[in-house]
């Protein structure tokens, strides 16, 4: 019977080393205002190329601005790195119509991230993975005004095993981000328990053990 508990608890545990690392975005009417906020952690392991860098304006207390018409979310104040290889929208809405257009954050705190697309940007210098972490607001907008059309966007990069992922939730209900199956792959199958499965082997433990009981008392 300890044996058989033993395996179960390893089980469990190996199947809560399967998370993966994401980055969250949530984009909020609160009030009079919208109000984003970014949380969670970045790995670039695997599926992202690093392209060049970005820096604030000379002089700036940083970028904390976003355009919707190209899915352009910045909040930095510091050298980032920027990489390329993300799959996902190019628009998260009609925003401004024209070049060199933003809306710019009345408040702000963290920043350590820009979206442009397909291109992302981070602290590249820092030890994986990369923590995320940062809140902008914007006073007195809706997001009709700043041009954000409600929905759930997400970017990804490598493969459903190994790879990561970018979710902007634009006035959706928390938590907006659901857990997807995992693609079926080619390679050989290894055998795995889902949660009928460790139910089905609770229920051998039980049974093994009752029957040791039994014979006991015989």
């Amino acid at each position: 019977m300890k044996h058989l508990s033993r395996i179960l608890a390893a089980v469990l545990f190996a199947g809560s080393l399967s998370a993966q690392a994401a980055v969250v975005i949530t984009i909020d009417q609160v009030g009079d205002d919208v109000v984003l906020k970014g949380s969670g952690s970045i790995d670039t392991r695997n599926g992202l190329r690093r392209s060049h860098s970005t820096n604030p304006p000379a002089g700036s207390a940083g970028v904390y601005r976003m355009r919707p018409l190209t899915a352009y979310i910045a909040a930095h104040s510091n050298e980032l790195a920027v990489y390329q290889g993300m799959e996902g929208p190019e628009t998260i809405g009609p925003g401004y119509i024209g070049p060199g257009r933003y809306t710019v954050a009345n408040q702000y705190s963290g920043g350590n991230l820009v979206l442009d697309r397909t291109l992302i940007a981070f602290d590249g210098s820092a030890a994986l993975p990369i923590p995320i972490d940062f809140s902008m607001t914007f006073e007195n907008q809706t997001l009709e005004t700043i041009g954000i059309d409600v929905g759930r966007y997400k970017w990804t990069w490598g493969t459903p095993e190994d790879g990561d992922s970018l979710t902007v939730c634009a006035g959706l209900p928390a938590p907006c981000v659901e857990e997807e199956p995992t693609a079926p792959t080619r390679a050989t199958p290894v055998p795995t328990l889902g949660a009928f499965g460790l139910m089905g082997l609770a229920g051998v433990i039980g049974a093994a053990g009752a029957a040791m009981t039994r014979r006991r008392k015989q």
